[in-house]
């Protein structure tokens, strides 16, 4: 259950609540964050103005809206290859590849929307309004992340590794290839996961040999 289903438990007003998301994703990608009206998404998503303000008080609550959208997205995962019942190493693995492969399913203009509306969220940190539940977001996403070293390191997969600094240097790795990407769309996506997983972890195997990825 999302943060929105405890919000929105109603279907219907689930259904009215994704396409004014999915609608503000097409205005900002064809008008830029900052032109993109709240007439122009109500327009694209076929309800009144005044249905959307129903839902979002301002232009803002539908940036954080995307953001959470996106964030879900990644904790969802995250928590799925979390309970698993298998090596440390295989979650790393499966938590790169699953969010890797989302740069095969977005598009480009998506990508981007989330990308700035980010920056313009870490933004605030500058100014002395940060975001709390944007900073708790991001750190759930990093202690799951190092719930997972840490269980390498107990059943003596993993070297004895830091876990939060490990947990920054992959989140920062696949915020990095989402910066490429952008730049790039032509990139081999399955060529950087091998790359990107046999790098991180023969860095920290007790063994990498046993567990590297075949090329």
């Amino acid at each position: 259950m999302t943060l929105q289903d405890l919000v929105i438990p109603n279907p219907n007003e689930q259904k009215k609540y994704t396409a004014i998301i999915e609608a503000a994703f097409k205005v900002f990608a064809r008008d830029g964050l900052h032109k993109g009206k709240i007439a122009d998404i109500a327009k694209e998503a076929g309800v009144g103005k005044g249905t959307v303000y129903e839902y979002f008080r301002s232009k803002e609550e539908i940036f954080t809206a995307i953001l959470n959208q996106f964030f879900d997205l990644i904790q969802v995962g995250l928590d799925e290859v979390n309970r698993l019942e298998i090596p440390a190493d295989q979650k790393v693995r499966m938590l790169l590849e699953l969010n890797l492969d989302w740069f095969k399913t977005t598009t480009t203009e998506e990508a981007l929307i989330v990308t700035e509306i980010w920056a313009q969220g870490l933004r605030s940190f500058y100014i002395g309004q940060p975001d709390d539940a944007l900073i708790l977001r991001y750190r759930k996403i990093q202690s799951t992340m190092m719930s997972i070293l840490n269980q390498g390191v107990t059943d003596g997969v993993f070297r004895a590794v830091e876990s939060e600094t490990l947990a920054i240097l992959l989140m920062a790795t696949l915020d990095g290839i989402g910066l490429h990407f952008l730049m790039n769309q032509s990139l081999d996506i399955e060529k950087l996961k091998r790359v990107t997983i046999r790098a991180f972890l023969e860095g920290i195997l007790v063994r990498p040999n046993s567990t590297q990825p075949q090329e």
